[in-house]
C-alpha cells in the first residue's frame, strides 16, 4: 500500500487530532537524511544552530520524549547533536544511552575485536580506491562510497564479501545510501531497539508514537512499531513499510515543529478533541 503524504489536508488535520488528544508523544528521528540532509562526507553533517534550537524545545517539553535512532556511533551522534535529555539508540540499536545509562548489546560486544582485524584488512585493500571513506564505529564498520567512480563499486563490495568472508558467521555485510556496512549477525536492528526504548518508558495508554526514517534500516523499525504508531519516510517510496511520507528534511522540520505547536498551544482544541 502508497504512503500517505502527511501534509494532505485531511490526512494531516486527523494526524493534529491523535496528536493532540495523546497523553505523550514518544518522538523518535533518524538523523543524516531526515534531521539535516545527507552530506558529501559524514564529517560534514553537523546540525545548524536552529535546527538544534528546533529539537531542544522538542526535548524540554514535559509531554515529549525525544530519541534519535541512528547508524552513527554513540560517541560521533553525541558530539554533533549535544543537546541535553535526548534518547540515543547509535550504531543501529547496538548502543542505547539515556539518562547517562548506557547499554550494549552483549553479543555486539562481544564480536567487536573480529571488527578491529577487519578495520586493518579493509585499510590496505582499499586504500587506493580514490574518494572511499572507511568509517570505525567500534561495533560496526561502514564503508562510504559516495565519492567514488561507479566502475569501482563492485570492487569495493567484492572486497568486503571476501574481507567478511575470512571470518565466521558472526558478520554480515548490509547497504545503505551509498554506504556498505559490517555489523554483527544479530537479530537486532532500529526497530527493535525502539521498541526495547519504548518498554523502559512504559510507552502505554494513550501515548502516541512517531518516527521518521529515510533509508533501508528504517524500516525495521517501520514494520516492528505498533499499527497505531505515526511512521514516515522521507520521500515517497512504494515498497516502505511507513504509514506517511515527506518529501525532504525541510517537511521534517516543518512536522517538529508542529507537533510543538499542536501540544504546547492548540489553537483548534475544540476540533481536534474527541
Amino acid at each position: 500500500m502508497l504512503p500517505d503524504y502527511l501534509f494532505q489536508k485531511q490526512v494531516w488535520f486527523n494526524l493534529q487530532k491523535k496528536i493532540f488528544n495523546s497523553k505523550k508523544v514518544f518522538l523518535l528521528l533518524d538523523y543524516d537524511g531526515t534531521v539535516i540532509p545527507i552530506k558529501k562526507y559524514p564529517s560534514l553533517a553537523i546540525l545548524s544552530e536552529k535546527t538544534k534550537y528546533l529539537i531542544s524545545n522538542l526535548t524540554n517539553h514535559p509531554n515529549i520524549f525525544v530519541g534519535i535512532v541512528t547508524g552513527r556511533s554513540l560517541k560521533d551522534i553525541m558530539s554533533i547533536i549535544g543537546i541535553k535529555n535526548l534518547c540515543f539508540a547509535a550504531n543501529h540499536g547496538f548502543e542505547i544511552y539515556y539518562k547517562k545509562q548506557k547499554w550494549i548489546h552483549p553479543d555486539a560486544k562481544n564480536i567487536a575485536p573480529k571488527l578491529k582485524q577487519i578495520l586493518a584488512d579493509l585499510n590496505r585493500e582499499l586504500k587506493a580506491v580514490e574518494g572511499t571513506y572507511i568509517e570505525n564505529k567500534g561495533l560496526s564498520i561502514s564503508v562510504h562510497y559516495r565519492n567514488v567512480k561507479p566502475k569501482y563499486v563492485p570492487f569495493i563490495k567484492r572486497t568486503l564479501k571476501n574481507v567478511t568472508s575470512l571470518h565466521d558467521s558472526s558478520l554480515k555485510l548490509t547497504s545503505g545510501k551509498k554506504v556498505f556496512e559490517i555489523r554483527p549477525n544479530i537479530e537486532w536492528n532500529k526497530g527493535q531497539a525502539i521498541i526495547k526504548i519504548l518498554k523502559l518508558q512504559r510507552a502505554m495508554g494513550k501515548s502516541i508514537i512517531i518516527f521518521i526514517g529515510d533509508d533501508k534500516t528504517d524500516e525495521d523499525a517501520f514494520r516492528l512499531l505498533p499499527s497505531g504508531s505515526i511512521t514516515v519516510r522521507v520521500g515517497r517510496n512504494k515498497s516502505t513499510h511507513a504509514r506517511y511520507y515527506v518529501r525532504s528534511f525541510l517537511e521534517v522540520h516543518q512536522f517538529l515543529k508542529e507537533i510543538i505547536f499542536v501540544r504546547k498551544k492548540g489553537r483548534q482544541k475544540n476540533d481536534w478533541q474527541s
